[in-house]
């Protein structure tokens, strides 16, 4: 069934970020990201998937969110909040306390019916000759399990 009300009417993406040095060795990173669904009735690939801790260019409609695994949640729309402080400790080594609050919604009234959630993470991340080596700790605002995740390279 080829029918136009099973398909979105407007996708709109927004994404800010800033990095401020606070000091030689602290640096504090802000962003936001949104993305709202317009149109009802949206196939599971226009949804929006909210979780991981790393952007992903494979995928457009995916926000990273600590404390959710990567695209546990799915919704219509999203906006999230991510406030990082980066301490560089040497040269290559750096430790960074990141929290995101989101706000997500599964209609079109997104200012009016939306639902929050909160999340933070713990990151050791080593500048390698083939990338940053991460470990990253996130907690969840649900009772749930610490969840950890190992990365080495850039994304591409």
């Amino acid at each position: 069934m080829n029918d136009w009300t099973t398909h979105p009417i407007i996708i709109g993406d927004f994404s800010l970020k800033r990095v401020r040095k606070i000091s030689n060795r602290i640096t504090s990173i802000y962003s936001l990201n949104s993305r709202l669904v317009f149109g009802g009735n949206e196939s599971f690939f226009h949804r929006t998937f909210l979780g991981g801790v790393q952007q992903t260019d494979y995928f457009s409609n995916t926000i990273p969110f600590n404390g959710i695994r990567r695209m546990e949640l799915n919704t219509s729309s999203v906006g999230v909040g991510r406030l990082e402080f980066r301490l560089r400790m040497w040269e290559k080594i750096f430790i960074s306390v990141v929290g995101d609050i989101g706000m997500y919604s599964n209609d079109n009234l997104f200012f009016t019916n939306q639902k929050t959630i909160f999340g933070y993470g713990l990151n050791a991340a080593y500048d390698s000759v083939v990338g940053p080596l991460e470990f990253n700790l996130s907690f969840p605002s649900q009772d749930r399990d610490v969840l950890p995740y190992l990365s080495l390279g850039y994304w591409f």
